[in-house]
């Protein structure tokens, strides 16, 4: 997080300022950059669905493509 954003929650909230100064500025991961064609596939099987019902769906999904990556027809290697 830029330094000017920290000072700013600082500034705004001195309470929130005293926990950025007893536990430090946090570190999120980064997540893992995805084709948004397989992003948006993935959004829709999610929809609607409870996680394992959504997870358990996607993986059938991505297990009928090659390497388990979808990929729109015609754009496939």
């Amino acid at each position: 997080m830029p330094m000017h954003a920290i000072q700013h929650l600082r500034n705004c909230d001195p309470r929130l300022g005293e926990w950025i100064d007893r536990i430090g500025v946090l570190q999120f991961p980064t997540p893992q950059a995805r084709e948004p064609y397989v992003a948006l596939l993935e959004i829709i099987a999610h929809q609607q669905l409870a996680g394992a019902a959504a997870r358990a769906i996607w993986t059938r999904v991505i297990g009928l493509f090659e390497d388990g990556v979808p990929c729109p027809s015609g754009w496939c290697k």
